[in-house]
Order: structure tokens, then C-alpha cells, then sequence
């Protein structure tokens, strides 16, 4: 919620008038192709904590577009953090309320009621797709839970890593002893890992899973990555 000169004006009011970009919501309902939610979330802990960044890519037949948000400290929860999950995301080197940087408004801060409708919008009705899906799902929903926001993506997310083993046992290839590491996969499956950025990142491993999905269902690639 913000304030103007005539009182409270929340953030559902705000976006439902807010366009992104040329492909916005009113511009894909033609689009018949089931849209694809290509998403990554790095939160301050795995059990009990919260979303903190998060990236996402939805392509249709004919659009692809993205989005990439840090969730503001305030709405953190932050003594329900875990050090180790702070360290292995590199939350204080990267988060703009901690790592010393000016704040530059692309970067895209939001409180979290802010994300929770933008995520909605931008992946309504889509299939979420990536690495452990059910990991991100469920925090997203948290997310919106809070902010009494509609989750609204398909009911079954599609996990990269069992799609590429089923693809490997499909060739009658091995594959490898399970818990199956997503880099061993991938590997086998040929996917080209993302040129820039490094693991545990939200943008990266979006992108992983972006190409780990087309490259085991040979689909043209949409946009660049």
C-alpha cells in the first residue's frame, strides 16, 4: 500500500491499470498455446522462510517475456532466516538493501504484495516449469496467501530433471543413482548451461531450466538467454 494526496491506494489498483511491455496480459488472450512459466526462487531459508529474489520467463506461441524481482527487507521476516541459505544464495553480496549499492529503481525492489500481483498477472494460467518446481510453487503461494493474491498457474509444475531422465531412459540410456543431481542430468540430456551469472542465483537458474526444457523437447528456443 502507498498514499497519495487523496488517502491509501493499494497495489492491486496501481498494477491492474500497469502494462508490461507490448505483450502484456490484454495482448495474450489470443494466444491459444498453453503459455510456459519458466521460474527460480531464492528465499532466506528452506523451511520456514521467505521469497527474496525471484526470476521468471512465460513464453507463448507468440511472446516471451520476463521478470526479475528482490523482495524488500521489511517483508523478510528475517530472524526466521537461515545463515546457510543466506550464504549459499549470496543474499547479503546481492540484495539491494544489504549489498552497499545505490539503489537503482530497474532493479526491481518491490514489497512483496507488489510481487505477488505482478507474479499473477504475468503467469496466469501458465505451466510452471523448473528445477524442483514444487519448492518454488509453494513459496509463491505462501507469497500470495499473504497478500490475499489468487495463485493461478496450472495445477501441475513440471519438473526439468525428471522430464530429461525420462528422456535419457527414453534413448535406453543409464541414468544416473538417485537423488539425481540436475547437473548430472543435464548433462547427459546435451543442455547448454547458461553463459553468464553462476548457480543459486534466480536469474541462472531460470535460464537452466529454460534450456534443459527445450532441449529435451525440441522446441525452438523463444527470446535469448
Amino acid at each position: 500500500m502507498v498514499s497519495d494526496k487523496n488517502g491509501p491506494v493499494f497495489w492491486g489498483s496501481i498494477l491492474r491499470n500497469t502494462s508490461f511491455g507490448s505483450d502484456d496480459s490484454s495482448l495474450r488472450k489470443g494466444d491459444k498455446k498453453l503459455k510456459l512459466a519458466f521460474v527460480d526462487c531464492e528465499t532466506t531459508a528452506l523451511k520456514g522462510g521467505r521469497i527474496w529474489e525471484c526470476f521468471c520467463i512465460v513464453d507463448g506461441s507468440s511472446f516471451s517475456e520476463q521478470k526479475h524481482w528482490f523482495i524488500d527487507s521489511f517483508d523478510l521476516n528475517m530472524p526466521s532466516a537461515n545463515p546457510s541459505s543466506l550464504a549459499m544464495n549470496h543474499f547479503y553480496d546481492r540484495h539491494p538493501d544489504f549489498n552497499g549499492s545505490e539503489y537503482d529503481s530497474s532493479i526491481g525492489l518491490v514489497c512483496e504484495n507488489a510481487f505477488a500481483v505482478e507474479f499473477e498477472l504475468l503467469t496466469r494460467g501458465a505451466v510452471l516449469i523448473g528445477c524442483n518446481p514444487g519448492f518454488d510453487e509453494n513459496y509463491i503461494k505462501e507469497a500470495m496467501k499473504r497478500n490475499n493474491v489468487l495463485y493461478s498457474c496450472h495445477y501441475r509444475p513440471l519438473d526439468v530433471v525428471t522430464l530429461g531422465v525420462g528422456y535419457l531412459r527414453g534413448l535406453g540410456m543409464q541414468v544416473p543413482p538417485l537423488p539425481w543431481r540436475s547437473d548430472d542430468v543435464a548433462t547427459m540430456c546435451g543442455v547448454n548451461l547458461p553463459e553468464t551469472g553462476e548457480r543459486h542465483t534466480a536469474e541462472y537458474d531460470t535460464l537452466f531450466a529454460r534450456n534443459f526444457w527445450y532441449t529435451v523437447m525440441g522446441e525452438k528456443e523463444k527470446g535469448t538467454t
